[in-house]
């Protein structure tokens, strides 16, 4: 078996928030230069395209000269007012808004049908993501919602677009980049003893704004763990996975749910300090079109591979992450994704 590469060959950091903040808010590594990256005659699909990161991301490979973007969306309205500027600006390329509603897991596997049939998929940027500070419950799925969307949802998706991905007509691998955060990397991950474990997380008692954020910052390393088995059962030259952190960026849509009263306090900090808009999609460029197999299975963060959470790097780590794998396939059981796992089955492991 060959060695391991990317995150896991690293030695585990001791991260904590302050070093984390002061290296990507205050001391960031300089943008390196992408504007010369291609992706002429290719496709890809953005979730959460309509807003913030994913929407410039969307901009940005455009003016790489991408010819055909699908914005991903919740709303069709808000899609197709994103995209008419972007029509605008770039009348040569097809850009299309297709509806996903990343709390039914009816609506991602006919999304992930309509990827299917496209005649070529590329790059797939999987952007989407919520922090609720309400306890809700997804009614379509029963489970909390921000451990629906940013957790279930994603891997759902993920594994339904490996086919289209791999079975691109350019001969070069597929890029499928998930989109965590560097709390992933502080998570307390409180809930790792808990049996069943998926179920343990719908759970409402003790619910405040402490342990949403909690609750983000887990779903978010569980993100770092969903790549890293997907890398495992995927050969970089099929489709090369990573996952990348746009670092706190203001200016999305993301903080529409905190208490307007935070949103007071944090907005000093969050202008002088934030990332732009623009330099986090450059981010998302950076790791889904300019990394190569090198990076498969990596943590992208302030432009460079970073270790995973410590935590992974444990025989506990590694019981718990096999664990929610195999929790996961359970929760996620369809025909869909039994036949992308058999054709899987077929590659030999990474």
């Amino acid at each position: 078996m060959a060695a391991p590469v990317g995150s896991i060959s690293l030695p585990p950091g001791k991260d904590t928030f302050l070093k984390i903040f002061i290296k990507h808010q205050i001391r960031p590594n300089p943008k390196p230069p992408l504007e010369s990256n291609s992706v002429t005659q290719q496709t890809a699909v953005i979730t959460g395209g309509n807003t913030g990161i994913g929407l410039e991301c969307g901009r940005l490979l455009l003016s790489l000269q991408l010819s055909h973007l699908i914005l991903a969306v919740r709303s069709l309205k808000k899609g197709e007012e994103a995209a008419a500027p972007l029509r605008k600006l770039y009348p040569e390329a097809k850009v299309d808004v297709w509806h996903l509603d990343l709390s039914s897991y009816e609506s991602i596997r006919g999304f992930a049908r309509k990827c299917a049939a496209l005649s070529r998929l590329d790059i797939a940027i999987l952007s989407a993501g919520i922090m609720n500070m309400a306890f809700d419950i997804s009614l379509s799925t029963g489970h909390e919602e921000t451990f629906q969307v940013n957790y279930l949802s994603t891997a759902l998706l993920a594994l339904l677009l490996l086919p289209s991905l791999k079975n691109n007509p350019s001969g070069t691998p597929g890029r499928l980049t998930l989109v965590a955060s560097g709390a992933a990397l502080i998570a307390e991950l409180s809930e790792l003893n808990e049996v069943p474990l998926i179920h343990s997380l719908d759970k409402q008692e003790g619910w405040n704004a402490s342990a949403a954020k909690k609750r983000y910052d887990t779903t978010k390393a569980m993100v770092l763990m969903l790549t890293l088995k997907l890398s495992k059962i995927t050969k970089a030259e099929n489709t090369v996975i990573n996952v990348v952190d746009p670092t706190f960026t203001p200016g999305t849509g993301f903080f529409r749910n905190l208490p307007f009263l935070m949103r007071v306090f944090a907005w000093p900090l969050a202008t002088l300090l934030g990332t732009s808009v623009n330099n986090a999609a450059w981010r998302y460029i950076d790791a889904a079109v300019a990394r190569g197999e090198e990076s498969h299975g990596s943590f992208l963060s302030d432009w460079e591979i970073h270790p995973f959470h410590a935590f992974m790097y444990t025989e506990q780590g590694n019981r718990f992450m096999d664990r929610l794998w195999n929790e996961t396939l359970k929760e996620l059981d369809c025909p869909e994704v039994r036949e992308v796992l058999e054709s899987l089955r077929e590659e030999p492991a990474v």
